[in-house]
This record gives C-alpha cells, sequence and structure tokens, in this order.
C-alpha cells in the first residue's frame, strides 16, 4: 500500500491510499514535486481545496467517516472530519487521529497544506 503525506503547519499526517487510477495518477504527479494548495471548510464536516489540475475519477456511492481523503469532480482534494453520503472518489486514508482532533488541526479558517511522497 503506498502512502502520501499531509504537512498542516508542524503535524504531518500519513495517509494510506486506496488501489485506483485517482490515487495513482496522484502519486505521479507528486513524484514532479510536492503539491501545495489552500483549504476551506465546508459543510462543517470537510476541508476542501483546488488541485490546479485534474485526476481521473471513481465515483462510487460513499459514506464517509473522519481521516477519508477523497477526490471530488475530479479536481478538488478532500479531508473529512465528519460524515457525509455522496458520490466520490476515494484517495486513501489518514490514520491514528480522531475527527475532533482532525477537525482542531485544520482549523475553522483557510489554511494552506502541502502534499508530498516523503515526510
Amino acid at each position: 500500500m503506498e502512502h502520501l503525506y499531509i504537512h498542516v503547519n508542524n503535524t504531518i499526517l500519513d495517509c494510506e491510499c486506496v488501489e485506483n487510477t485517482s490515487s495513482k495518477a496522484l502519486l505521479e504527479k507528486l513524484k514532479e514535486g510536492d503539491v501545495e494548495l489552500s483549504m476551506s471548510d465546508y459543510g462543517g464536516f470537510e476541508k476542501v481545496g483546488e488541485l490546479g489540475f485534474t485526476l481521473p475519477q471513481n465515483n462510487e456511492p460513499l459514506q464517509t467517516t473522519a481521516g477519508d481523503v477523497i477526490l471530488y469532480l475530479g479536481y478538488r482534494f478532500v479531508i473529512y472530519y465528519g460524515q457525509n453520503n455522496w458520490e466520490l472518489t476515494r484517495i486513501g486514508r489518514i490514520r491514528n487521529i480522531s475527527g475532533a482532533d482532525l477537525k482542531e488541526l485544520l482549523g475553522a479558517e483557510q489554511i494552506k497544506i502541502r502534499l508530498s511522497l516523503e515526510k
């Protein structure tokens, strides 16, 4: 199982990627260099940011939980700290952090994160 790392302030979150063309394309893109994006709160259950490029979609009906990392519309990177039901593409899952801790880490305001292949 491959991993990507999400850098938030001084914390590094480990995202275990699923096997699909979306996560593989994102991992390939990260081989070219880290990706930085701004993320905003949406709906009180997720942080959303635009990647600046499009990835293949593998949408399926999902019920998200805290820690799910999702691709939405092919170009939006989403980190869930709550639940949602929708047709989405799963990228992976952040392990070892609660929804409350994830929400606190991501904060209520707009934040910048960095995606990388290395810690």
